[in-house]
Formats: C-alpha cells, structure tokens, sequence
C-alpha cells in the first residue's frame, strides 16, 4: 500500500507542483553522429509546400522518397501515416487545463459517472471500502466513506485532488482487480477492468500495475499496417481495433473534450493462445496528433539539447469490444494558436533530405513510419510550452537494434533526433 501511495503522491506532486500550463519532462544528451546545423542543395523536385500540397500531396511525395536512393536511409519497408481532415498548420502555446470541477461536489459527480459507467457490474463496485480520495496538503490516501469524510467533503472541509476505486488496489489478494484512479484537473485517467490479472503473479512490491510490466511485447506498428490479431473473443485486424479503440476513447464520459487518434501501437503476447494489443492514442489539434512515445521506453540523447515533451498514454485490447486497460495522461490543456499559417512549408521530400544529410553516412537506417506530428518544447522561465508541427520520422539502427526519431520543422527546416531506449 506504501508504494501505492506513492506512486499516486508522484502524479498529484507533478500535477500541482508544475501549476497550469507548466510541466517537466525529457532527457537531453550529447549529438550522436549527427550535424545540427546542415545546408541542403535542393532537389528541383523537392521544393517547399503550401499547406495545401503538404497535407493533400503528400502520398506522391513519400514516393518520390521510396525511389531515391539515399545512402543512410533505406525505404523499402516504410509506411505513411497521415490523418484525414488537417485543418491548418499553426505554432501552438500549450498551457495545463486548470481544474475542472469548482468544488467537490461537481467531482464527486463526474467520479461517480466514470465509475457507474465502467464497473457498476462488478461486485467489488457495491463495496464502499473500494472507494478512496488524496487532499492536500496532507496527501493522505484514505478510505471515502471512512469516518465522517464523505460529509467533510460534501461540506468543503476537505478539498479533494485525487479520486480512486478498485479492489486491485489491494494488489496481494485474490480479488477482481479493478482500478479507477483520477485527478480534479482532468488531466490523469487509469482503468484497469482486471481482466488480465489472474494471469500476473500478484504481489504487494508491483501494486501500480501496468500490462508492460507482466507480459512481453513486440516492436511497435502501425495501424496502417495489414495485419490481424488473435485476441480473446476472434482474429481482429489492427485497423478495425484502432477504431473501436478511438471511438471508445473519444465517446467515454472521462472524455475532455480532445479528440483522440491511434496510429501506432505493440503487440503484447498474453498467454501461448492469446495476444492483446496495446495502442499509444493521442490527441490531435486540427487533425494533426501531438507526438507520442511508448510508455515502457523513455527518450534519450535529444541532439539539439533541448527538452521535448511527449504524450505516454496507452490503451490494451484483449477483446475486439472492450479496451481492457487504459492510461491516458496529460489530456486537460489550453491551447492557443501564436503565429499564423505561413504561406510555404518543407515537403516530405525535402524532410527526408535533411534527415539523410543530417545522420550519419556509415549507417542504413530503416524507415519505419513518416507522419506529421506536433512537438511540444517545454517553456523556459516561466513561459508556457510550445508546439510546432514536424516531419517525424521512425527509424531502425541494425547496428545497436535501437530505434532512432528524427524530426524536421515545417517551417524552419530545423532538425533533431532523439533515441528511444
């Protein structure tokens, strides 16, 4: 229970310590056989875009890429992932949401639609020693109806930050393994329907659970990929489980307000006869999704030494009609558009240029993925967060079997890359 509290004290911290708009994330390194700074000759076929042949000519482009022959970057396997609908192409300020809820009350109310909406059908939903609350500025985990907390709360006395239920917190029991865990700001949602747990060797040193931490899992696709999945229930293939997934996300009364989208994911391999399938969604800001990574690996080595700040959210599937375990993080922002849409962006074809020309020539680099993705900045002195909208590109080192990001600005042409380790 310790670690649980913990880990739960670990969220609220960040999430009051940083304020509204500010949050800290990211590691910086040393460049790795890179050049910062590159001059590219232009090829007369690679020429900047308008916004228009960026985000509607694009598939021509990523043919042009396939068929040059770039001595570092080797295409033969790589898709492209572009969303339907870019609205436009703007710099972003990206703030965190203040609180949702005016008063106790109102979060009461949504806690109380959350759950009755994912587990009014299970036993453990009946018991009210499954449901919990943290406050400041003791950050006390303690039992809802405890006592006289439930008035206290009601009345005011107690300001609430943190509401919890599942009987899985009790991680060293033999229980269903439910959880529901989040934040008055609506910025931090977890739900485990317990499902998976009688498969994992319960004990109380892994009480903050997730299904990365039990079960193995395969490098990380895209859903543009033809390919099906042996779930519980039937084969399912990945694009018809990333739209369910989407829909679930984007219709569930937790839902802000954002519009999520999932365009990658991993397998993980649950039993001899059963694979889940983990999704990283996303949210998105006219059409186009803010870069994420996978939870389980961290970003290394940043090029250009600054700090970048990326989504970690995960969503698993073990049934074709069901997301089984979701964590979605950072999802209550403000964000303002602060420059106007320029008149020329960097095509794909340029991007790749300058990704080729900026790694190093003594490796073949396997393209992965292409797409269009905001990057976040963190703010410094006190400034809000920014984002601006980049050419990134996945790639795969068989030298050190590390996976390698690359990204190029649309409108500045300026490069970094980091490691994902």
């Amino acid at each position: 229970m310790k670690k649980i509290v913990s880990i739960i004290f670990s969220t609220i911290i960040l999430i009051n310590c940083t304020g509204c708009g500010k949050s800290k994330s990211g590691v910086s390194g040393e460049t790795i056989g890179t050049e910062n700074s590159v001059k590219i000759e232009r090829d007369p076929e690679s020429t900047d875009s308008n916004v228009k042949t960026v985000t509607e000519n694009y598939d021509a482009d990523f043919e042009l890429c396939k068929n040059t022959e770039y001595v570092n970057l080797d295409w033969s396997n790589a898709s492209l992932l572009m969303p339907d609908g870019i609205g436009g192409i703007y710099d972003l300020s990206v703030e965190k949401g203040c609180e949702l809820y005016s008063n106790n009350i109102e979060f009461l109310d949504y806690f109380d639609k959350v759950s009755t909406h994912l587990f009014s059908e299970y036993e453990s939903f009946n018991d009210k020693n499954n449901f919990r609350f943290i406050s400041q500025p003791e950050f006390v985990l303690s039992g809802l109806y405890e006592n006289d907390n439930y008035e206290r709360i009601k009345t005011g006395d107690i300001k609430l930050d943190f509401l919890g239920f599942g009987s899985g917190w009790d991680f060293s029991t033999d229980n269903d393994g439910t959880d529901l865990e989040c934040t008055s700001d609506g910025n931090y949602i977890k739900i485990n329907r317990g499902n998976l747990l009688s498969k994992v060797e319960r004990t109380v040193s892994n009480p903050g659970w997730f299904p990365t931490d039990s079960f193995s899992y395969s490098e990380t696709f895209s859903v543009s990929k033809s390919l099906s999945i042996k779930l519980v229930d039937k084969e399912t293939a990945i694009d018809e489980a990333a739209a369910y997934c989407e829909k679930y996300l984007n219709e569930a009364p937790f839902n802000t307000g954002d519009v999520f989208m999932t365009a990658s994911g991993r397998i993980l391999r649950i039993d001899d006869n059963t694979e889940g399938i983990l999704f990283y969604p996303t949210t998105t800001y006219n059409g186009i999704p803010f870069d994420s990574i996978n939870f389980e690996g961290r970003a290394s080595d940043f090029s250009d030494g600054n700090e970048y700040l990326f989504t970690s959210s995960q969503a698993l599937m073990v049934r074709s009609d069901e997301v089984e375990f979701c964590f979605l993080n950072d999802i209550n922002r403000v964000i303002t558009p602060i420059e106007k849409e320029a008149q020329s962006y960097v095509s794909l074809k340029l991007a790749a240029d300058i990704v080729s020309k900026s790694l190093s020539s003594e490796i073949k680099f396997d393209v992965l993925d292409t797409s269009l993705v905001y990057c976040v900045k963190q703010g410094v002195n006190g400034e809000p967060n920014t984002a601006a909208v980049h050419w990134k590109f996945e790639l795969f080192n068989p030298n050190d079997n590390w996976t390698y990001v690359a990204y190029v600005n649309v409108r500045d042409e300026s490069f970094f890359y980091f490691k994902h380790i």
